[in-house]
């Protein structure tokens, strides 16, 4: 193989290798964070708007920074 070769092929397995991780950290975070939400109807269950308020400051404050 020549050097462009083997450049192009550790290219190829560094990037694969970094998907690879990048999804397997994904989706160990969002295992994580559904096995941590409460069980409907207990009492630490979140309100629809305790969900979604994070979502709601964060529209307010790109809405005032762009006006």
């Amino acid at each position: 193989m020549t050097s462009v070769e083997w450049a192009s092929a550790a290219a190829t397995a560094t990037a694969t290798a970094a998907v690879t991780a990048t999804a397997a950290v994904t989706s160990s975070a969002v295992k994580m964070a559904v096995e941590q939400q409460p069980k409907p109807g207990s009492p630490g269950a979140m309100t629809r708007f305790a969900m979604i308020k994070p979502t709601l400051k964060a529209l307010n404050y790109f809405a005032w920074a762009w006006t």
